[in-house]
């Protein structure tokens, strides 16, 4: 259906969206089963395993991170960084 797994997830992001929460993004290989995607599921979370240092797929992540409220994460690891860490949208800085 898909040639490759950035058109899978573009799909996704652009049919699914509006279905899942927008608080969180879970980052987590196809490859790997557990907790992490069956938490993923209970939360009605977004899964992408997308990696930042190739230009088509960080264009989608800012998409992604873009349609977020600030403040939210993305947890999970990434094809570059196997290991799991969160990030969070960063609120916008204020003035007083």
């Amino acid at each position: 259906m898909f040639s490759t797994d950035l058109d899978a997830y573009t799909w996704a992001f652009q049919n699914l969206w509006s279905q899942t929460t927008h608080s969180m993004v879970i980052g987590l290989d196809p490859g790997i089963s557990g907790y992490l995607r069956d938490y993923a599921v209970a939360n009605n979370c977004l899964v992408m395993f997308l990696d930042p240092g190739t230009s088509g797929e960080l264009a989608l992540l800012e998409q992604v991170f873009s349609a977020m409220p600030q403040g939210c994460s993305r947890s999970g690891p990434t094809p570059r960084r196997r290991s799991c860490r969160t990030t969070s949208r960063p609120r916008p800085a204020t003035t007083t």
